[in-house]
């Protein structure tokens, strides 16, 4: 090897020590349609459009100056959307923690989260000892099957599957007989959209829910298709021809009905032995469960265990029970049959260079959130020097209903602002994209003050009323989008022709066979073809990134 070769790589070898990025240029692209993931390519004949780019290095500085630009990463890829050209506007969404402060939906789900236990967990003192149970069943002294009957007597509350499963089935069958029949109805024309709404909205439901006693003249169910078109009817002489047709539409029902009038609401009672016997069934058990003391818990009154998710923090890297959840989550909330480990790692294990005698959290890292021992979720982010970025969060199916999402945003928040006691320029959240129509990225705007990345001056402008309102009316066939009222362009993203072509001929570092060239180096094919390329990406990315990355040939 030739010792300007030796040198060239000992030259390079330096300027990898250093916390540089590395672009490969053979992964530009300047513009990129597909088929749209929020709108599933439902808005007409335009697709999700974006530039993009590959990059095995990028530093943390550079990655920060890159989201205030308008991209982000997903693993090695970095993205920016194109909002006037794409079916879907995406505008960068950032929250400053000072600002922030919980709304209702918010206190609801941390209200929610206090009361969260483990899906394996069954309380000792909810089901009654056997004997106890065995007693229970003899006081109540029925014919019916009690083999499903669960009584949890420290809640004041039993399960029944056999018999809700029996009641289900006769209301299907009441509202199919009485919608039929109350079809025939006839009445003047002027009522027929009456009619037709009353039909609409009638359902059949148990009545005397919590009644104590049931007598054999009691009526299990009603409906309220009465209530419904009377409501609509002033005449009284109408309301007394219903009446007189009741009868006859009613003939040959197999069960007993009475009709309440105006005194009962205008309901219309239903009434059948099975039923019956059901009803009072389940009235003996609730009878039971109010004073029989045997089988209520002495320790009924304490107040029950809370369980408390505790949160780790380490380096994004591959963990089989992190992985196995995001299979989970992926098949049960996404649909998606098969994960790979590779797409995996790609995606959510790639970490950012950066000093390795820091002892700042800085770089990718997974949040872990543990109930008891059990991993439930995982919230991916990547720690900057002055903010936080959310790359992706996926839980524990099963754990759904205590929307672990919106806790794992407000616990991100948390973060922010306990680390801000060390670090008190460490204040930004970045949510990644707000799409107004979107449903799936809409409800980012429900954490403010929040605001949006105006993609042509580059400022930040508040998420408010008066912004959703200009979005919503923007021109899909708008070549440039402006958010900002005023047109300040920052700096670096102010562009003259003689200063652009400086830059790119002399400032822009190319990496070929290591060793670094400008354009200008270059021989004049390859110098037309980078010219070219640098001067649609510079628009995007600004003069600082562009002088700063290392553009990797091969």
């Amino acid at each position: 090897m030739s010792w300007q070769r030796r040198l060239a790589n000992t030259i390079f070898m330096r300027i990898q020590q250093q916390i540089n990025s590395f672009l490969k240029l053979n992964s530009i692209s300047i513009s990129n349609s597909a088929m749209c993931g929020y709108c599933d390519g439902k808005k007409g004949q335009k697709l999700w459009v974006t530039s993009g780019f590959f990059s095995n290095r990028m530093s943390i500085e550079n990655y920060q100056l890159l989201m205030d630009r308008g991209w982000r990463r997903s693993g090695m890829y970095y993205l920016r959307p194109n909002p006037a050209m794409s079916c879907c506007q995406a505008f960068t969404l950032r929250l400053n923690v000072d600002e922030f402060q919980n709304r209702k939906m918010h206190e609801k789900v941390l209200k929610r989260i206090q009361g969260i236990k483990p899906m394996n967990f069954e309380q000792e003192l909810q089901i009654p000892k056997p004997s106890a149970l065995k007693i229970f069943k003899e006081k109540l002294q029925t014919d019916i099957d009690l083999a499903d009957l669960k009584i949890m007597p420290n809640q004041d509350h039993y399960s029944y599957k056999s018999i809700s499963l029996k009641e289900k089935q006769f209301i299907k069958q009441f509202e199919e007989e009485l919608y039929k029949r109350f079809s025939y109805l006839v009445l003047p024309a002027e009522y027929k959209d009456a009619h037709e709404y009353a039909l609409s909205k009638m359902c059949v439901y148990e009545c005397s829910l919590h009644k104590p006693h049931v007598e054999q003249n009691d009526f299990t169910f009603a409906c309220n298709f009465f209530s419904l078109l009377i409501n609509k009817m002033k005449v009284y002489e109408i309301k007394e021809k219903i009446r007189e047709q009741l009868d006859e539409l009613m003939k040959g029902v197999q069960f007993e009905f009475f009709y309440g009038g105006e005194l009962k609401n205008n309901q219309f009672y239903i009434r059948d032995q099975e039923t019956l016997a059901h009803r009072k069934l389940k009235a003996n058990i609730f009878q039971l469960l109010l004073t029989d003391q045997n089988l209520i818990d002495k320790n009924k009154n304490k107040k029950p265990i809370q369980y408390q998710i505790q949160i780790k923090m380490v380096k994004a890297k591959f963990e089989q029970e992190s992985y196995e959840l995001y299979q989970r989550y992926q098949k049960k909330i996404h649909g998606k049959e098969r994960s790979s480990e590779n797409q995996y790692r790609s995606f959510l294990c790639q970490e950012f260079p950066h000093k390795e005698n820091s002892q700042e959290e800085i770089g990718c890292w997974h949040m872990k959130y543990y109930l008891q021992d059990e991993l439930i979720a995982v919230g991916v982010v990547d720690l900057l020097y002055e903010s936080l970025s959310q790359v992706y969060f996926f839980y524990e199916p099963s754990y759904k209903k205590y929307s672990l999402g919106v806790y794992g945003t407000l616990m991100e928040i948390q973060y922010i602002k306990e680390r801000q006691l060390h670090n008190q320029y460490f204040k930004y959240h970045y949510m990644g994209y707000y799409i107004q129509d979107s449903k799936k990225m809409v409800y980012k705007g429900e954490y403010k003050k929040n605001y949006l990345l105006c993609p042509k001056t580059y400022q930040w402008v508040q998420l408010d009323q008066y912004l959703k309102n200009k979005i919503a009316s923007l021109d899909p066939n708008e070549v440039e989008i402006q958010l900002a009222d005023e047109c300040n362009i920052i700096q670096d993203m102010q562009f003259e022709q003689k200063e652009m072509e400086q830059i790119i001929t002399q400032k822009i570092r190319i990496h070929i066979n290591n060793r670094l060239y400008c354009v200008q180096n270059l021989r004049q094919s390859y110098s037309i073809y980078f010219k070219t390329l640098f001067e649609t990406l510079l628009p995007r990315i600004g003069f600082q990134l562009i002088q700063e990355f290392i553009f990797q040939a091969k």
